[in-house]
């Protein structure tokens, strides 16, 4: 199970943490690492997410970065849109904030 800093469990309620400010998550995020249970839990509990990594990156040599994949630059192509266009939106569009 996740845990916050502090060793609470992360499926403490927001309500029993007594935040009373915005709270938000920066987790590496892209259409390979899309992260769909903390992202789940982030909405279910007003957790703003910041995406970092949105462009994707090269985890060796012989693989390439998502920004660079076929399918990216077709659709950046379609729509006169660079392929880091077309990921940041994907992120934007799906609720949360990217760096």
């Amino acid at each position: 199970m996740p845990i916050l800093r502090d060793s609470t469990p992360l499926s403490t309620p927001m309500k029993d943490l007594n935040a009373s400010h915005s709270m938000t998550s920066q987790i590496s995020l892209h259409p390979h690492q899309q992260q769909r249970d903390v992202v789940e839990f982030s909405k279910k509990n007003n957790i703003h997410i910041v995406g970092y990594s949105l462009l994707g990156r090269k985890k060796s040599d012989t693989e390439i970065a998502t920004v660079d994949e076929p399918v990216v630059q077709r659709i950046a192509k379609k729509y006169g849109k660079t392929p880091a266009q077309v990921l940041l939106s994907w992120g934007v569009q799906s609720g949360w904030s990217g760096t």
